[in-house]
């Protein structure tokens, strides 16, 4: 017991990301920087304003509880500077930039032509 003998125990090195203390010495550093690059530019680019309006879109029933997160999200992190309508484009925008390529897989997958 190195306690008694009046040591200090070493602590186990930490592999948990709780500061970024811990993150410095960690093998996936650039890896974790780089996502949290990206993912810092897909929330500049979820907040911009669009090219389009939502007249110009089609009506979609969401959950009221998805509206109320969604209207708060917009209110406090958008700062009232977009419409519910934006954040949804852009949200869409960016999941299907994001998966297309497993989103074209499945549906050439499941696509059957009738000839």
């Amino acid at each position: 017991m190195e306690l008694m003998a009046g040591k200090q125990p070493t602590p186990a090195p930490c592999h948990c990301y709780g500061s970024d203390r811990d993150r410095e010495n960690t093998p996936e550093t650039s890896s974790y920087q780089e996502e949290k690059r990206q993912n810092s530019m897909s929330m500049k680019v979820i907040f911009e304003q669009g090219e389009t309006s939502a007249r110009e879109g089609k009506s979609v029933y969401i959950r009221p509880e998805f509206h109320q997160r969604i209207a708060r999200i917009v209110q406090v992190i958008g700062e009232d500077k977009i419409s519910l309508y934006n954040y949804l484009d852009n949200v869409l925008k960016a999941h299907f930039e994001q998966y297309q390529e497993e989103i074209t897989q499945s549906f050439e997958q499941k696509y059957k032509p009738i000839f």
